[in-house]
C-alpha cells in the first residue's frame, strides 16, 4: 500500500489513528507513506493498493 499525503506534518498522526483502527492487528499490509503534491487542492490523501484473492 502506498499512501500519499498532501501535508505529512499535519495529517500523519490522524492517518495512523484511522489506519490502526482499520487493519487487523498482526495482519496489516506493508505500507509506505510519502508527502506529495496532489492533482487538485481539495485532495488531501490518495492511496494505491494491490490486492490478491
Amino acid at each position: 500500500m502506498t499512501i500519499y499525503l498532501k501535508d505529512m506534518a499535519r495529517d500523519y498522526a490522524g492517518l495512523n489513528q484511522v489506519y490502526d483502527a482499520w487493519v487487523t492487528p498482526g495482519a496489516a499490509p506493508g505500507r509506505i507513506c510519502v508527502e506529495a503534491a496532489m492533482y487538485t487542492p481539495a485532495v488531501l490523501v490518495e492511496m494505491m493498493v494491490v490486492a490478491a484473492v
